[in-house]
């Protein structure tokens, strides 16, 4: 939303939206836009499952709305490589299935689709 607020229909008030959201059906396998080593592997009560990956820029790739993750930390990737699948995200529970994707250089928020 590039720092405005925007209207969240599940929680009910208004937030900025840090990433893009892609459409896709529960169950899909979901892989990397891009190689790297997966950072971090958590259980977010907003996000659902949350796959961080740093590529060799040093950009951080945060994939939110697993239902189970397939990787561990430390694991290199490649974008053949299945994070896991498609699930849900508390915080968009209003909207259809899809994957948040977050992509952050130097720890400021990037759109996904300029980075890549």
């Amino acid at each position: 939303s590039c720092g405005e607020l925007v209207g969240n229909g599940t929680l009910g008030d208004w937030r900025t939206h840090n990433g893009a959201d892609y459409a896709a059906k529960a169950g899909d396998e979901v892989t990397p836009v891009c190689g790297g080593t997966v950072t971090a592997v958590t259980e977010d009560a907003r996000w659902g499952t949350v796959v961080e990956i740093t590529d060799q820029q040093e950009v951080l790739w945060r994939y939110c709305g697993l239902a189970e993750a397939a990787v561990q930390p430390g694991e290199g990737v490649t974008t053949a490589t299945t994070l896991g699948k498609v699930g849900s995200i508390p915080a968009e529970g209003h909207t259809t299935a899809h994957i948040h994707l977050e992509c952050l250089k130097e720890d400021t928020y990037q759109d996904p689709e300029s980075m890549n």
